[in-house]
């Protein structure tokens, strides 16, 4: 919400002021906008507002704000692309982009950095894909739009990230050498804010059309951010519609928890780092958690339920997907995490433990340890609310079982239960036995309850 406030704010200051041409006075700008005024905290909550406002209507109204949101976005996006490379120079930051470096590739952070980008965009361990799959119908192929979630994303990362390497690299390659121009990428802010509020403006500024250009860029990052945090809050949302809250209270009791929780992230950049490093490693731990849910039902019993029973024969998993949801995944990131853990030490032996340290293992490892109690807690909640709920609601104990003497005494027994249930006696042409009939109707008493 605070990015997407941020993106709001350089929208307008693109339509009605002249972009910044100089590094320092787009610099100036930004952190008068960033530390020296409360903008940050009024659009953080116009953005909640917004999101808020675009699910009142639930799934239907969530659908038709994204089908405009969405397409927007990707136009955009392409057209910058398209754009950037007929700049002069574009195409040594595309090539230099994908130029293997064994000295990042070795970095564990850049792997965490990669996981947790592709989590947040696909909504990976967040339970978001849950809450939307709910609204799906039975006959949705889950395999086929979890392949081509994440590659739609990947393609779209791609061309953002060509788009920005050559739009770089056309406008300070001609006046920097390579390493400059990298560091000035690697050190522009927290998770790239600076290269995309402080350096872009400049480069359009500096490009024919660039003013157009700039509104358009921003336009498309306000769209991306606004359609995240429709997703983002819609999980909670629904948690809350689910256990009976009108969903008018629910919205509200979300965005006023995520304003609280996000104003300190809107009134401090170095909050907003924290922020940033904290949960984004978070997400391959609860991705982790995801496959463990999966282990403990069952692989292959999930795998034949769930997955498959939509998948077809061209999208249907075979034993690979046991393997991998059992012992690829949970390996994987269990090594990821523990070889981050590790460096974190040694990298800060001395601070490795701070709690209060924006960048150190200790204020991961501390706020995490505050979300599971609370998730802890709200769970066990949830357990007796929905124990208390059935006792309330309980449904008779059935009728002990009593001896006849004669079938046609049984059969009058039976005509009377009927009665009693609420329906007819059938004949012996339409059921053989009476018993299955009452065992149903108990069944489906209980299923409507629960």
């Amino acid at each position: 919400a605070v990015i997407c406030g941020w993106c709001f704010y350089y929208l307008i200051l693109c339509i009605f002021w002249p972009l910044p041409t100089e590094v320092s006075e787009a610099t100036d700008v930004f952190n008068h906008f960033t530390q020296e005024s409360f903008f940050p905290l009024l659009t953080h909550g116009i953005a909640i507002v917004l999101a808020a406002f675009s699910m009142i209507g639930g799934m239907k109204s969530i659908e038709k704000v994204n089908m405009v949101l969405v397409p927007g976005l990707l136009i955009i996006i392409f057209s910058c692309f398209i754009r950037s490379l007929f700049l002069p120079g574009a195409f040594q930051g595309i090539a230099y982009m994908f130029y293997p470096d064994t000295s990042i590739l070795l970095n564990p952070i850049t792997w965490i950095e990669a996981l947790s980008q592709i989590s947040f965009d696909t909504g990976a361990g967040w339970g978001l894909l849950g809450s939307y799959a709910t609204g799906l119908s039975d006959k949705a192929n889950i395999v086929k739009m979890g392949t081509i979630t994440p590659c739609g994303n990947n393609m779209v990362s791609l061309v953002s990230g060509m788009t920005v390497f050559g739009t770089t690299f056309a406008m300070l390659g001609a006046t920097m050498p390579v390493e400059d121009v990298l560091n000035t990428m690697r050190d522009s802010g927290v998770a790239g804010t600076g290269m995309t509020f402080i350096y872009f403006p400049v480069l359009f500024s500096q490009m024919w059309g660039g003013k157009v250009i700039a509104i358009f860029f921003f336009l498309a990052l306000s769209f991306a951010a606004l359609s995240s945090l429709i997703s983002i809050s819609n999980l909670p949302t629904k948690q809350l519609v689910d256990f009976g809250f009108p969903r008018l209270l629910a919205l509200f009791l979300v965005s006023l928890v995520t304003f609280t929780v996000g104003s300190g992230s809107a009134l401090s950049v170095s909050v907003l780092s924290n922020q940033d490093a904290v949960w984004g490693s978070a997400l391959i731990l609860m991705g982790l958690f995801t496959t463990f849910i999966v282990i403990k039902y069952g692989p292959k019993r999930f795998r034949t339920q769930f997955i498959n029973a939509s998948a077809g024969i061209l999208w249907k998993q075979r034993r690979l997907y046991d393997f991998i949801m059992c012992v690829l995944v949970p390996v994987q990131a269990i090594i990821l995490l523990g070889w981050w853990m590790v460096k974190s030490i040694l990298d800060q032996p001395t601070s490795f433990w701070n709690p209060i340290k924006i960048d150190s293992l200790g204020t991961s490892l501390a706020q995490w340890s505050v979300v599971f109690t609370i998730a802890i807690g709200a769970n066990i909640f949830a357990l007796c609310f929905i124990c208390i709920k059935r006792r309330v609601t309980k449904l008779p104990d059935p009728p002990a079982a009593v001896d006849f003497d004669n079938e046609a005494d049984e059969e009058e027994s039976r005509s009377g239960e009927g009665e009693k249930m609420g329906f007819e006696h059938p004949s012996k042409d339409d059921v053989e036995d009476l018993d299955d009939i009452i065992l149903e109707q108990e069944y489906s008493s209980k299923k409507q309850m629960v």
